[in-house]
């Protein structure tokens, strides 16, 4: 009886977690430096692979394959116009241009990254990140920025994809 019992438990525990989602979150993680020094702002943005390429294939209406040998060509294309459209950055209310500069696929997921040049020091900045909103009703985005060694962060998610930081 207790062999029955076991094999029937360890059966629901593999039944449960077989046929869930890839992950049961969805989550990007935003990391923002300000240099003040050098006046820009240096982004890296971490999200799951298999999320980031359907967006990205919904919006391109191509088969992307990213960190594959057989990654569409036109990817880092398809990556610059989709972060312009989902991240805006405003300087003491001034629109910030995100320059992409390319990204990196580890394990199941890909590092975006991005610089914004001639960046003045400033008293307020608001982020706004709506990366996947399109995609989950559950996507959380999460934004850690770092300016004179201070870190700050910022939880948004679909109904509130912006935050500001006041200084």
């Amino acid at each position: 009886m207790r062999t029955i019992l076991i094999t029937f438990l360890l059966g629901q525990l593999i039944f449960s977690t077989s046929f869930t989602d890839a992950h049961k979150y969805y989550m990007s993680v935003t990391e923002i430096d300000y240099k003040e020094k050098s006046q820009s702002l240096e982004m890296s943005i971490q999200i799951f692979t298999d999320d980031f390429e359907i967006a990205l294939e919904k919006r391109s209406k191509e088969k992307i394959r990213l960190g594959t040998e057989r990654e569409h060509k036109e990817t880092d294309t398809y990556i610059k116009e989709y972060l312009e459209e989902n991240i805006d950055i405003l300087t003491d209310e001034k629109t910030c241009t995100i320059n992409y500069i390319g990204k990196e696929d580890k394990l199941a997921k890909t590092y975006c990254y991005v610089e914004i040049k001639n960046v003045a020091p400033f008293k307020k900045i608001t982020i706004t990140n709506s990366i996947l909103f399109s995609l989950y009703d559950k996507q959380k985005n999460i934004i850690h920025f770092r300016r004179n060694r201070k870190k700050r962060s910022l939880f948004l998610y679909s109904g509130k994809a912006s935050g500001s930081f006041i200084f």
